[in-house]
């Protein structure tokens, strides 16, 4: 199976099935791509990280992924440069496909009741698509 496929599968299950929102589904994904187990409390925390409890600030893709890489550096005891380093690597990659970090930038259609059912799911199969291809090459 190749990657876009396998986020594809998972993005499917997390978001249609689980009902997770974008911050969950990228860190769920992260983890199992990298195989990193992750804490419910990592979870938990992520569920207000969707444009920061729907407000349109910080996207969730964007903060799903680099508190997975913030996990993954405590775990590998990195030096808070080389985290802060591979943050703003990351960031970049992200700012420039999307062209923005808020979430009211990069889901134009806000959270109202109306909107189609996963809205973001493209969109998170693409972050994803750029967050894995960047962890492959600087995750030791």
């Amino acid at each position: 199976m190749n990657e876009r496929q396998f986020i594809e599968d998972k993005i499917k299950i997390y978001f249609e099935i689980e009902e997770h929102n974008c911050a969950v589904c990228v860190i769920k994904v992260l983890s199992e791509r990298f195989d990193f187990p992750i804490e419910q409390q990592t979870l938990d925390a992520c569920l207000a990280q969707n444009g920061l409890g729907q407000y349109g600030a910080q996207c969730g893709l964007i903060t799903g992924a680099t508190m997975f890489l913030g996990i993954v550096a405590a775990q590998n005891n990195w030096e808070k440069e080389k985290l802060y380093l591979h943050t703003r690597e990351l960031t970049a990659l992200f700012e420039k496909k999307f062209k923005s970090l808020l979430c009211s930038a990069i889901r134009p259609e806000g959270f109202h009741e109306d909107n189609p059912p996963y809205i973001c799911q493209p969109r998170t199969v693409d972050a994803l698509e750029i967050f894995i291809d960047y962890l492959k090459i600087h995750l030791d």
